[in-house]
């Protein structure tokens, strides 16, 4: 096997089916860039992707969190026996849902440091300001109270 057991949990928990759509806009974006700029970073653009890649799991990990601790949409599909998707802290032991938050916020927090690091680089500090609100804020809002913006759909 490629990767241990121990760190194939954490890839799964990661929902890495969600993280190539991030990689792919994150490459749009800096195509589009280089089309309309001339200009292209690779150095740059590695940090941009990694870091997209680790804020989007990183959102997964504590939507799943969220989620098992209100007993939300995840745990209903589970019960119901549709499963559309592994469920971390159910189906892969040794995953807790306290070892997914920390988790989850672990890569948010590293995802933000590359983030501002880059905001830092370029001299845009809209970058930080996006990065804080709209990546920070609204990706934990997505399952995190008060907000709970996943929930909103289903009722």
């Amino acid at each position: 096997m490629l990767i241990s057991p121990p760190l194939r949990k954490w890839f799964t928990a990661m929902n890495p089916k969600t993280l190539t759509a991030t990689a792919t806009s994150a490459t749009v974006g800096a195509l589009t860039a280089y089309y309309l700029l001339g200009a292209f970073n690779v150095v740059r653009y590695v940090l941009t992707v990694i870091g997209v890649m680790l804020a989007q799991a990183g959102v997964n990990m504590v939507s799943d969190y969220y989620d098992y601790g209100s007993g939300g949409a995840d745990l209903a599909y589970a019960r119901s026996g549709i499963r559309h998707r592994v469920l971390p802290i159910i189906d892969l032991g040794g995953l807790s849902s306290r070892t997914m938050m920390i988790g989850g916020y672990s890569l948010i927090g590293i995802a933000a440091l590359i983030g501002l690091y880059l905001g830092l680089v370029v001299n845009v500090y809209v970058v930080a300001v996006l990065i804080i609100t709209g990546g920070a804020v609204l990706g934990i809002s997505y399952s995190a109270p008060p907000l709970k913006l996943r929930y909103r759909g289903h009722r």
